[in-house]
Formats: structure tokens, sequence, C-alpha cells
């Protein structure tokens, strides 16, 4: 028998969750993932119009602590002009993708008693964006930080908040995705589940840097190969997976894609969603280490240390003890590994 969910069993002493009351049931969630360095804190600001979350001045992360950051509903008047219909602008040249932001205005949404699509659901409501610090910290671990994500979001859902949408950059340019890249892009996928792919807003960043011609062909390498399976095979699955859009660093983009979110929620049938991380450690009170998310981050560190293993500098050396450490944390005991075996345990 599961034990009862309690958040004490895995918070640490300066933590950042909701405290009991502070969030309401009615807000609408928007955690902002990715890879360190790839924008989140500057979307943040760039939303709130000032600087608020600290920014890096390169790949070192800033955001080591989540923070959350909330936008009543006073402040949105005027502010959201989501991009109209649920299909993605640019389609039928690069299977996917829409622009938001960019160099062209983004369609109008349809009016419904004199209000624009995704604006007629959120009255009185707060969006609540979750700005959470990316895999691959120079000072951090993985499984720490799959730890402080999963503190929020446990916190989130204990206070009966559901996911509106959940926003994944990664950044268009100057690096290719890399096998570490795809494996954070695993645990995300684990971390959301498939009922929460449906609110998954899949976005490039640093268009503003990139080439014209390096970005438009990135971009497609994308959607064909890296991004296949989240995003829309066909018209049918357009709202049960993923979107996906560009980004640029000026605030009118920012509050597109914000628009972009809600336009998607006021277009599906379900107002938001409960993530599978979310699931797993509040109604199934599973240990952290026991989450599908958890098992992925595992997967991807063994890679990791396989990989380092042909290099014996002291500075690699001291690498793989901590990787080594981290798998120690993640790994299941023989006892739960045999019980899954013969389908015993949730």
């Amino acid at each position: 028998m599961p034990r009862q969910f309690t958040l004490d069993h895995f918070k640490a002493k300066d933590d950042v969750y909701l405290e009991p009351g502070v969030g309401l049931e009615t807000d609408i969630v928007i955690p902002i993932m990715g890879p360190t360095g790839v924008g989140k804190s500057t979307f943040v600001n760039n939303v709130l119009g000032r600087e608020e979350a600290q920014v890096s001045d390169g790949f070192k992360s800033c955001t080591r602590q989540l923070a959350h950051y909330f936008i009543e509903p006073h402040q949105l008047a005027g502010k959201l002009k989501p991009v109209g219909g649920s299909k993605m602008d640019g389609e039928s040249e690069l299977e996917g993708g829409s622009k938001v932001g960019g160099q062209s205005e983004p369609e109008e949404g349809l009016n419904t008693e004199g209000k624009q699509a995704g604006e007629l659901e959120i009255e009185n409501r707060r969006i609540v964006l979750v700005d959470t610090p990316g895999f691959d910290d120079t000072e951090i671990s993985d499984s720490e930080i799959l730890r402080r994500i999963a503190v929020w979001l446990a916190s989130s859902y204990s206070s009966k908040m559901t996911v509106g949408g959940v926003v994944y950059m990664y950044p268009i340019y100057p690096n290719r995705m890399t096998r570490n890249d795809r494996s954070n892009i695993k645990v995300f996928q684990k971390i959301c589940g498939e009922d929460g792919l449906s609110k998954v807003i899949l976005t490039t960043t640093r268009w503003d840097i990139c080439p014209a011609e390096s970005g438009e062909k990135r971009k497609k390498e994308l959607v064909n190969t890296f991004w296949s399976d989240m995003l829309p095979g066909s018209a049918s699955e357009e709202m049960t997976k993923a979107g996906m859009t560009e980004l640029w660093n000026n605030q009118k983009s920012a509050w597109d894609l914000i628009g972009y979110v809600l336009k998607r929620r006021a277009d599906s049938d379900i107002d938001g969603v409960i993530l599978t991380l979310q699931k797993q450690i509040v109604d199934k009170s599973k240990k952290l280490k026991h989450t599908d998310a958890a098992q992925a981050l595992r997967q991807k560190l063994q890679e990791l240390l396989k990989e380092s293993g042909v290099d014996t500098t002291q500075m690699r050396r001291e690498k793989l003890r901590a990787l080594a450490s981290e798998l120690a944390a993640l790994r299941l005991p023989l006892s739960t590994r045999i019980m899954r075996f013969f389908g015993r345990t949730s």
C-alpha cells in the first residue's frame, strides 16, 4: 500500500514551493523548462516588463533555484494577442512550427462576445510562470534539479492547481543538438507524460542572432528528427501533441507566446492537466527515484558515465565520482526491480 503523500518527505530547507493557500485552483500554471542558458529568465523578464529574474551573460546558469511569478488579471489587459487557430504557422513549408513575435505580425484571434480567443476563459484568473533551472548545470547535479522541480510541481498540485501549458525552450543557434540534449528531452517527456504532451509548446530561441539560412535548416531538423515524436503527424493529432513556435528577445514576442499557450488551452476540451511526475509523487506517493522521470535521468547518467570512462584527467575523475554517486542515489533496490518485473508495483 503506497504511503500517504507529504511534501516533508523530500523537500529541503531552502526549496521554493507554494505554501497552502498561496496558489489558487483557478491559477493557470505555465512551467518554463529547457537547457541552461537558453533564455528562460529573459523570457520571464520580457513578460513582466522588468528585470526581476536574474539573467546569465552566457551559458552559465543563474537560475539554480526555481522562481514563480504571479501575473494578476489586471496585468493581462491589452497584452494578449493569441495566434489565430491551432494550426501552426508555416506548417505547409516546414511541417510544423509557428512564428511568434518574429518579422511578421501574428494573425488576430477570433472574437467571441467582443473578446479575443484565449482571453475568454481567463477572466479573473492569474497566470503563474515558473522559471526552472536547466539540467547540466556546472554546480548542481541533475538529480538535485529534478528534485527541486518535483517539489514545486507537487506543492502546486497539492493546492489543486493544474498546468495550463508547459514551455520547453531550445536554442536554434549556435550549437547543434547533442546526445545529452536528446537525453534531457527524454527526461522532460517523462516529467510531462502522454497527457501533459498536449499542453507542451516546443520553443526555439536565439533567432535574434541566428543567420536565416541556418535557422530554417535547423528548424526542419528539429521538426523532422529530434522532436518528431512529440509533434503532430496529422491534423487529428494537433490538440493531443505538442505545439511548436519561435521566440524572439522582445516583449511582444514573449506575450505572443503566452497568447499561443492560452489559445491552445482555450481550443482544448481540457482546462489544465496533471503532469505524470505530479501524479506519481502525489497520487501514488512514489519516492522520486521511483518515478519515470528519475529513471530516464538514470539512463542519461549511465550513458554519461560510460562515455566519460576513457578520460583519465583529474577533473574527469572527479566528474566520474560525482556521476557514480548521483547514479547510486537514483538506483532502484533489487526488490523493487524484481517486483516491477512481475508487475507487482505501481
